[in-house]
């Protein structure tokens, strides 16, 4: 199994990406208020009709999350 770095999927996904480049990414989510292991974790701002997960940025950042796309 190949192992997925921040900066890869950045590169794949045509985006900024903020963070611990060089970390592999354990698990991604878009859900502040999901669990997950903060040194695996992309937290991947969303922007939907009903909220925009920027506004999460902090909070995740709190929580020691430093990969975020």
């Amino acid at each position: 199994m190949q192992r997925i770095t921040v900066e890869n999927l950045g590169r794949l996904a045509k985006c900024r990406v903020v963070g611990a480049r060089q970390s592999i990414v354990g698990k991604s989510v878009f859900d502040s208020r999901k669990t997950f292991v903060p040194e695996q974790t992309l937290f991947v701002a969303v922007k939907s009709v009903r909220n925009d997960g920027h506004a999460y940025v902090d909070e995740m950042y709190r929580k020691a999350v430093r990969a975020f796309m």
